[in-house]
């Protein structure tokens, strides 16, 4: 407690700081949970995502394991079923992110353990518990007077599994205000509320050129958006993977009907 203590004056002394660790200690705050006692180490069988896109080629496996080293770990597409070591009590980021030729672009699956979907030593890597891991390891390695093993124990005061079952109400998950996320995680005032879409426009699909023929956001789980009727971008633009590559949508600001699109990567 002490070194909880310790931090929220830190905090409130220098606010400018509020990115750096995760706040603790209770309240009515619905994501707060209890701290646990120690356990040893032990290995768990991750479960990976079925139906996989036909364009991706491998996987980056990231984990924090016991020693609150940050681990990574290249596989192979079509890998089912992963085995990794960590501390059952230590609050652990697990991302599985989807590459193509080595290139990193999609939302990761994955897991915040010990919270999640877990069953028998099998963890499931899930869309939204991916989303949720991501902003975990941005807070755990981000520099700061805080070492990785203070961040970790901050963090696990936050309630993951009520954070991940809140971003399944708020898809598509790549257009939410992730820093707004972050600072509340952050400053120990995260609700509901705080998760957000950046302002966006709504985007016919019949606007997309025909050169496009298929069009995945970095939400991959949504699939091929051209599906749809309409879709959302970002008001800065949004970027996207297609049989073009990796291409940026953009609204043309002098028209309501044209878009501007840029390739970025084939």
């Amino acid at each position: 407690m002490r070194k909880l203590i310790h931090f929220f004056i830190f905090i409130t002394l220098f606010p400018s700081f509020v990115f750096y660790g995760c706040g603790g200690g209770g309240g009515n705050n619905a994501f707060m949970v209890q701290d646990t006692f120690y356990q040893a180490p032990a290995e768990f069988e991750l479960v990976f995502p079925d139906n996989v896109p036909f364009f991706i080629t491998d996987y980056k496996l990231v984990w924090l394991d016991e020693n609150y080293c940050l681990q990574q770990k290249n596989l192979p597409a079509g890998t089912k079923t992963e085995n990794v070591r960590f501390s059952l009590n230590k609050t652990t980021p697990i991302l599985l992110y989807p590459l193509i030729n080595g290139t990193q672009f999609f939302i990761p699956s994955g897991a915040v353990y010990p919270f999640g979907n877990i069953e028998n030593e099998k963890i499931h890597l899930l869309q939204e518990a991916g989303y949720a891991a991501e902003i975990l390891q941005s807070i755990l390695s981000v520099v700061s007077p805080h070492n990785i093993e203070e961040k970790e124990y901050f963090c696990s005061y936050f309630n993951w599994d009520h954070f991940v079952e809140s971003l399944g109400k708020h898809k598509p998950l790549y257009l939410l205000d992730k820093e707004k996320i972050i600072t509340g995680i952050c400053s120990g005032t995260m609700k509901a509320a705080n998760i957000k879409k950046v302002k966006t426009f709504s985007i016919s699909s019949s606007q997309v050129p025909t050169s496009i023929e298929w069009l995945y956001s970095p939400e991959i789980t949504e699939g091929n958006i051209l599906a749809k009727d309409k879709f959302e971008i970002s008001q800065n633009g949004s970027m996207f993977y297609s049989n073009l590559g990796i291409i940026k949508i953009e609204k043309q600001s002098s028209s309501s009907n044209s878009l501007v699109i840029t390739e970025l990567a084939r």
